[in-house]
């Protein structure tokens, strides 16, 4: 996994605004929220929604 991603688990996502996109589903932030985070927080910000939203089997 390239290390630019950090602990990423699921898909790689395509666009810094699709993470932000799915910051606002989970956690209801909203862009103004996210603004001042560095990459690699938004990744690991989305790594934890990736694994709230994963519905259990």
């Amino acid at each position: 996994m390239n290390q630019f991603f950090g602990d990423c688990k699921g898909e790689i996502p395509s666009s810094v605004d699709e993470v932000i996109a799915n910051l606002a589903v989970i956690f209801h932030w909203t862009p103004k929220d996210c603004e001042e985070f560095e990459i690699d927080e938004l990744m690991q910000w989305n790594e934890r929604a990736r694994a709230r939203s994963e519905v259990e089997k």
